[in-house]
């Protein structure tokens, strides 16, 4: 708890580069510092084995991949993606990444990409917990700041639409994520929302605004798809997500994201 608080006294807001460095070393030292935690929650598990972290993009993954000094691993070549692996603390540790689209040559994305590794990864490995990391977009009017870092309290699709009874409530999903108090206080909360898309229509922005009023809402595009697939294995499910553009501000998305992103790789190198 000392540590705890020394890492969130020694917290500043500052520009740029700097914001996303402090952020991120405090997610990949914390991460470890919860499993125990997560451990007591699921009484089906004794102890903590395997780890699987999913992070969609391959300059959003190098820093952790760096700090947990995670090796490639030989991977199935059916599939694009990229696998790491070690041991820390005495835990088996694998990182998947999405691995480029053989077209395009760009990260693979989206939902079907981040169901496409948390299956994968879960029959592969059997991990006790799975950890998806990496960035969003956030509402400024509910306190979203560029490299604010949030934790899910549930994750929900907001661009799967079926208007038919039962199917409305089955496509935005509600799924429950692993919320460990002893990080309450050191990030905040909110509802992780998913979509297949950087941006959103103006009737998802409006929904999402209206509901961020009552409890932070980021955007982004894996945590939904994942938390779904955790669910059908039971197997409990964290995400942590950083924030690189803010829905309700007049930036272009696509511009913020980008300009951000960069700023947030070349400081975690």
């Amino acid at each position: 708890h000392q540590n705890m608080i020394q890492l969130k006294n020694n917290f500043t807001w500052e520009e740029n580069g700097m914001i996303f460095k402090k952020n991120h070393q405090i997610i990949r030292k914390k991460i470890f510092s919860f499993l125990s935690e997560i451990e007591q929650q699921n009484n089906e598990i004794n102890k903590i084995h395997t780890i699987l972290i999913i992070i969609a993009m391959e300059d959003e993954a190098s820093p952790t991949i760096s700090y947990l000094g995670l090796k490639q691993l030989q991977g199935n070549k059916k599939f694009p993606f990229k696998i790491y692996g070690g041991e820390k603390n005495g835990k088996r540790i694998v990182l998947m990444t999405s691995g480029k689209d053989s077209t395009h040559g760009v990260d693979n994305v989206g939902p079907q990409v981040a169901s496409s590794m948390a299956t994968i990864g879960i029959h592969e490995f059997d991990p006790n917990v799975v950890v998806n990391m990496g960035t969003a977009g956030g509402f400024k009017a509910s306190g979203a700041k560029i490299g604010s870092v949030y934790v899910g309290t549930k994750a929900q699709f907001h661009d799967r639409r079926i208007p038919i009874p039962k199917f409305d409530k089955y496509g935005s999903g509600d799924y429950n994520t692993t919320t460990p108090t002893s990080i309450n206080g050191m990030f905040k909360s909110a509802t992780i929302s998913t979509g297949s898309s950087l941006d959103i229509t103006d009737a998802e922005k409006e929904r999402l605004s209206k509901q961020s009023q009552q409890m932070a809402v980021v955007k982004e595009m894996e945590a939904a798809a994942i938390a779904q697939v955790c669910q059908w294995n039971s197997t409990p499910f964290v995400v942590i997500k950083a924030i690189t553009d803010l829905i309700d501000s007049s930036a272009k998305t696509e511009e913020e994201f980008l300009k951000n992103l960069k700023i947030a790789s070349k400081s975690l190198q």
